[in-house]
């Protein structure tokens, strides 16, 4: 399976070639369909894709995916009226479902004009897309098409999941008082697992663990009652503070060692379906841009945990703003700080340094700096 930074990669020389297009639907469809599968690593001939399937009761979709997606091409010209054949195309999904064979409606579907993607996911909502952006924006929103790189792999829409905002540290702040108040885990376990949590987020909002691994466990382990965070996201925590590749398989396999002592010990706390649903839905919300994430730090910089409870021998404080790394108070366990530095790649550094995250355009660097309690 392909990484982001390949899909990527893949991408910006898709779009180069076709960006110019502007000929017929008919013509160019197929083969442009089959290139796109490529970038996601995806050979369209032998996933079970299939062009010109005749499924629905009311016409013939352009590609068929069963148990996957349906995509509906339109000509590069029909980019501005592509709302006028969104019916087409739902109307596609609904009538793919076939009782008697046990089949039912692909949980995606993709209108397409070559120039312009939309992306819907019906089942959660028929009436907008989830997902709109351009061709030449295609390798910044990769991810709303992972399912094209097979199945098992869960695409991210937009800005629901890529963005660490003021509703997400919300979210992680108010998580650690969910499992104090009921007893989840010893204290010093749960201020352990946030802290990894917090720093596993803000690491896929910059691009440094490819595939946003802890989205898709929260995903996996709402859909499965029979999993628990415990050993998902304990699983996830261990991987980090493993130099070897061994382990980085499924979902685990964009993620890369983290040096340092963060993860020295990988924390495990259960986390109730309450718990994850509330953490996805605050996810959902997130609309901001990456610029954004400073403020959600910067709440916690104010002291949104310390204020509830955290005990003064062992703060965790995650400072936004600056240009420098912050040393550590002596009370501080961890300090971390994003913010523009001139001329120099993204980094992560936890006692020691990361691979730069590639992210073009970005002048954050990230520093994770311990200091004992």
């Amino acid at each position: 399976m392909l990484n982001g930074e390949q899909i990527q990669a893949n991408l910006r020389g898709f779009v180069a070639k076709w960006e110019p297009y502007t000929g017929t639907e008919r013509s160019e469809a197929q083969t442009f369909l089959n290139e796109l599968f490529a970038c996601f690593g995806s050979d369209r001939s032998t996933c079970g894709a299939v062009f010109e399937d005749s499924k629905p009761a009311d016409g013939i979709m352009d590609l068929y995916w069963e148990g996957l997606c349906i995509i509906e091409m339109k000509a590069p010209g029909e980019k501005s009226r592509l709302t006028a054949h969104r019916k087409q195309a739902l109307d596609y999904w609904a009538s793919s479902a076939d009782r008697s064979a046990h089949r039912d409606q692909p949980p995606y579907v993709v209108l397409c004009s070559f120039n312009r993607f939309e992306v819907f996911e019906p089942g959660r909502n028929m009436r907008e897309p989830l997902a709109v952006f351009d061709l030449v924006d295609l390798p910044d929103h990769f991810e709303a098409l992972n399912f094209l790189a097979g199945r098992g792999v869960m695409p991210l829409f937009g800005e629901l999941y890529r963005d660490l905002t003021t509703e997400a540290a919300k979210a992680v702040a108010d998580l650690y008082h969910s499992v104090r108040d009921r007893d989840g885990a010893p204290p010093e376990e749960v201020q352990r697992f946030v802290l990894q949590l917090a720093w596993c987020l803000f690491a896929e909002d910059l691009g440094m663990l490819s595939g946003h691994p802890v989205q898709r466990f929260i995903e996996k382990l709402i859909g499965d009652p029979n999993t628990s965070s415990y050993a998902e996201l304990g699983a996830l925590f261990d991987v980090l503070n493993d130099p070897g590749d061994y382990g980085r398989k499924g979902i685990l396999a964009g993620t890369t060692y983290v040096n340092g002592t963060l993860f020295e010990k990988a924390a495990r706390v259960h986390l109730e379906p309450a718990e994850l649903r509330r953490r996805r839905t605050r996810g959902q919300r997130s609309g901001h841009r990456v610029g954004r994430a400073n403020s959600a730090w910067s709440r916690w910089t104010e002291g949104r945990i310390h204020r509830r409870g955290w005990a003064p021998a062992a703060h965790r404080r995650l400072r936004a703003g600056g240009t420098r790394a912050s040393t550590a108070s002596p009370g501080d366990v961890q300090a971390i700080e994003c913010g523009a530095v001139h001329k120099r790649r993204p980094t992560c550094e936890i006692g020691g340094r990361l691979p730069a995250a590639r992210r073009p355009g970005a002048g954050n660097a990230v520093r994770i700096i311990g200091a004992e309690a």
